[in-house]
């Protein structure tokens, strides 16, 4: 089975406390709410404005690539 493009493609978020980087898919990424950093234990909002705005446009291209992809198959 083939995977989206929102399963490979692959975001860094920065912990605002720590500054830890932890790469999740987008897909990942769009199903969550918050997570918890790795490196300090600290609480990340997915769903403030900047963050879920990354996220979102980055699911939007995602899926555009899909439906691309799918045209040509």
């Amino acid at each position: 089975m083939t995977q989206s493009t929102a399963e490979a493609t692959y975001l860094l978020i920065s912990c605002a406390t720590c500054g830890e980087t932890i790469q999740k898919s987008v897909s990942w990424l769009i199903a969550k709410d918050n997570m918890t950093c790795k490196g300090c234990s600290s609480f990340i909002d997915l769903k403030n404005a900047e963050t879920f705005f990354l996220i979102s446009e980055a699911a939007k291209h995602c899926a555009r690539m899909d439906a691309e992809l799918s045209k040509r198959a």
